[in-house]
């Protein structure tokens, strides 16, 4: 399986969406190698941000990450779509 996720948040100063990224990446890289029994690393170096210009690609881009991964065959998988509050 691909090892990226799909995610839609806001940002909030004074922390830029880098930080915001490197440290999910960190707490998670962690956690991952625990359960599988290994060292090193999980996430590529790299990650990708596209702003969100309008409500009609706000929209586009909350049906991109609610479908994505039904189309990857991970229907059953627990975190599919997680509402937000």
């Amino acid at each position: 399986m691909p090892n990226h996720v799909h995610v839609l948040v806001t940002v909030f100063a004074p922390e830029s969406l880098a930080e915001i990224v490197a440290a999910w990446k960190s707490g998670s890289v962690h956690r991952i190698n625990s359960l599988l029994s290994r060292r090193g690393p999980t996430w590529q170096p790299e990650s990708y941000d596209h702003p969100v210009r309008d409500e009609e690609e706000f929209y586009h881009a909350v049906q991109y990450i609610r479908d994505n991964p039904v189309k990857a065959g991970l229907k059953d998988w627990r975190w599919v779509y997680v509402k937000g509050k």
